[in-house]
């Protein structure tokens, strides 16, 4: 297949953050959606045809009447989703094939003198992929502008982008949770354009090497019932994780202290009564005798830093945001349990944690202020840099978030997709190959990237370099994604985060704001074409909670 066209913002994380602070899966969601169905009994639609290549959906309507009267009908409607992709493996290589990245010179021929644009959030992540874009450029000819800019300068470039049709940004680099609104909306290419297409991808691109939870959330199906396609690739591997000094908590005074006063061993806590425990002994304001200031820190900011610190803490007390048919349930009483211990925690961390974003939060952490962290692990290696983090470096334990009914720490994620108003999407297309190949993802890792390939992270090289690691691969195991919904934007960071940051703030009851968060979550998902029937919103009594399981 031949290319055919060729407000304030929150502060950039950087590596040296301390310095400046100082002192369910979701009821079959993430495009598994079956919101009606034609009228025909049988129907079968095509769609991204390349040249070699056509993804096809079949959707079967079966309709089961039973008449026990005229005048009454009982009608039973069961909607199968099959998909199958039409392209063949070629007999010999592709045009476009490039199995190892020193094949990547042969596209010099066909793309020498093009320019690509991408942007990307500062993380190690993004400054290794900086390190290896000049080999790229060195092979292919092709020329990479990749900024790594803030979080919300990134947002306004691409909607400014997509509005306006210019396709600037050649490579889009995202979280997940975005995928269903940009899909939507048309400004993503099916990336089956070319994972379908033989000329391109070879047999050695081995989808079942990629982390699959994290594969499967960058699929969406336009208009719920269209046919299932990737809009990314996963960059970056994410999961809200904890670290915790691992010196204090090894420390014969402390252990001796601890079980003196709580009656069982000092260790990384396991479940939220544990971390209640364990943040009370490490702040001073509690226990005099602590060797460090301050027992917690994690992002509060409203919006996503929120957010993403409630999402382990809902996901750990059994429950989440939505049921099965997409109704909001997260003002229930395990979801007012996971608030009230949100703002609980607030008692072992610094002031003016109730408004930290991530950086902020980093930064008390790395600083050596706080013996435990919930944070993003893409963010760890500059903890394990003696030069950024001198204060903790070294020092550091990592593990699984804690959990409470359930065990179910965080997902995260990012990816990379094509604009489809770009005009080198074929080429930004083999950029993405480039970083996604198994051989570079090892490289990447070893540069403190975090690839979305199985054979990157459990490398003997990586696990031996990166201690968390292994806690990371064994909270995937069990790890649970946010909601991959439409509109995610204004559901979830703006509604759910600004109740949260009403709570922590002490404006209002956490059963008060989660249950009017929850009113205007149903009429955003209402809006956007979720429900044909109006369901009942249940009510729940806010609970008595004084301690948390």
């Amino acid at each position: 297949m031949e290319e055919k066209e060729q407000k304030v913002s929150r502060r950039e994380f950087v590596k040296y953050a301390g310095a400046a602070v100082g002192g369910l899966i979701v009821g079959g969601a993430i495009g598994y959606l079956t919101r009606g169905a034609p009228a025909e009994k049988t129907k079968t639609i095509t769609s991204v045809k390349t040249e070699k290549a056509t993804v096809t959906v079949t959707q079967t309507k079966t309709v089961t009447a039973a008449t026990a009267a005229p005048q009454s009908v009982t009608k039973t409607e069961t909607i199968t989703v099959t998909e199958t992709t039409a392209a063949t493996t070629p007999t010999g290589p592709g045009k476009y094939w490039t199995p190892t990245i020193e094949s990547f010179k042969k596209l010099k021929e066909y793309f020498k003198g093009i320019t690509l644009y991408g942007m990307d959030y500062p993380t190690p992540n993004a400054e290794a992929v900086k390190k290896v874009l000049p080999e790229f450029e060195e092979l292919t000819g092709i020329h990479v502008v990749y900024e790594l800019v803030d979080f919300d300068v990134m947002r306004e470039r691409y909607t400014a982008d997509f509005v306006s049709k210019e396709g600037k940004w050649d490579l889009v680099s995202w979280a997940y949770q975005l995928i269903p609104e940009w899909a939507n909306a048309g400004y993503l290419v099916p990336l089956e354009k070319f994972l379908n297409d033989p000329e391109v991808v070879g047999p050695y691109y081995k989808t079942e090497d990629l982390i699959e939870s994290i594969w499967r959330v960058q699929m969406w199906r336009r208009g719920f019932t269209g046919p299932a396609y990737h809009y990314m690739i996963c960059s970056k591997s994410d999961l809200f994780m904890m670290v915790y000094r691992k010196d204090l908590f090894e420390d014969p005074k402390n252990q001796k202290l601890f079980e003196s006063k709580y009656g069982y061993e000092l260790a990384p806590p396991k479940n939220f009564e544990q971390l209640l425990d364990v943040a009370e002994f490490f702040t001073k304001k509690f226990n005099p005798d602590s060797p460090i200031e301050y027992g917690f820190i994690q992002p509060y900011a409203v919006g996503d830093p929120i957010c993403c610190s409630f999402y382990p803490l809902l996901f750990g007390f059994g429950t989440d945001f939505f049921d099965e048919n997409y109704y909001p349930i997260f003002d229930n009483p395990s979801a007012v349990k996971a608030c009230d211990l949100l703002k609980e925690l607030l008692k072992y961390a610094p002031p003016g944690a109730n408004v930290m974003h991530y950086d902020a939060a980093f930064g008390v952490y790395q600083t050596g202020k706080a013996a435990i962290m919930f944070n993003w692990d893409a963010f760890f290696p500059y903890l394990e840099d003696p030069e950024a983090s001198p204060a903790v470096a070294g020092k550091n334990g990592y593990a699984p978030t804690p959990g409470g009914y359930s065990f179910r720490p965080s997902l995260g994620g990012w990816g990379w997709g094509i604009n489809a108003f770009s005009k080198n999407q074929l080429a930004t297309w083999k950029l993405i190959e480039f970083l996604t190949h198994p051989e570079m993802s090892v490289r990447l890792a070893l540069m403190g990237g975090k690839p979305g390939r199985w054979s990157a992270l459990k490398h003997p090289e990586v696990q031996a370099k990166w201690p968390w690691i292994k806690a990371f691969l064994a909270s995937l195991e069990v790890a649970h994604f946010r909601p991959v919904i439409l509109s995610f934007t204004e559901a979830i960071d703006e509604t759910v985060g600004r109740a949260l940051s009403s709570v922590v703030l002490g404006e209002k009851s956490s059963y008060e704001a989660l249950h009017e968060a929850v009113l205007k979550v149903y009429e955003i998902m209402e809006r956007n074409g979720y429900y044909d029937v109006k369901p009942i919103i249940k009510e729940y009594p806010p609970p008595d909670l004084r301690r948390f399981i």
